[in-house]
């Protein structure tokens, strides 16, 4: 968001979406072996090598996996985007820069936490995890690099609460944190396909019914 406030247009401006662009691009490099990995997948598809040549960034960006390099690398990527739309009019209105005058200053704020190694991939950490495999071989991967699975548990969390409950006591306060990170925990395990979706939020009354059963039918 603050990167993007360096403009002077609005989102739908095609400079700003080349600006977004090159950033994405400074941002995301494309791992080792990934255009084979989908290429593979397209020749099982019946594509032709010269189809597969004519598709564009926006296809291969969500089929491959990429990974976001250190700060040594990031800032001078970065800064190659910043000093090309540095000076840049915008060509829909004469006279007018594209970026604006806090610009400078946006840029090297930035760059701090870049520096500090908050943009990058931690080192020796899977940033992907695979969901499931498609008929061609190609496994399909899902992004581990997001923060909005834990912006919508504290949305939720916060919702699940009637506004005239806001001063509870501190034991109803941690049973309700303890059933709703149960119920949510819960969700994503069978969201990510960790467990079976067994139509109530007690699995342990599963567990328990299993072993009934099994004791019954030993006393068979």
């Amino acid at each position: 968001k603050n990167w993007a406030a360096m403009t002077n247009t609005g989102r739908n401006h095609p400079l700003f979406k080349q600006f977004m662009s090159y950033t994405s691009q400074a941002l995301f490099k494309v791992l080792p072996g990934e255009h084979v990995r989908v290429k593979h997948h397209l020749r099982a598809l019946k594509m032709t090598d010269e189809q597969i040549r004519q598709l564009g960034r926006k296809f291969w960006r969500p089929k491959c996996r990429h990974s976001i390099p250190g700060p040594h690398k990031l800032i001078r990527d970065l800064l190659d985007v910043f000093n090309f739309f540095r000076d840049l009019e915008d060509p829909l209105r004469p006279g007018h820069k594209f970026l604006n005058s806090d610009a400078d200053k946006i840029f090297r704020k930035e760059m701090r936490y870049v520096q500090y190694g908050y943009m990058s991939d931690f080192p020796g950490m899977n940033m992907y995890q695979a969901v499931h495999t498609l008929k061609t071989g190609l496994t399909v991967f899902r992004s581990l690099r997001s923060t909005s699975p834990l912006e919508g548990h504290f949305l939720h969390y916060r919702a699940a609460q009637h506004p005239t409950a806001r001063s509870t006591g501190l034991e109803l306060e941690n049973a309700r944190t303890n059933i709703f990170d149960l119920v949510w925990t819960l969700k994503a395990a069978v969201k990510a396909g960790k467990m079976q979706q067994c139509g109530h939020y007690s699995p342990w009354m599963c567990d328990e019914l299993l072993q009934i059963c099994s004791e019954y039918w030993e006393d068979r």
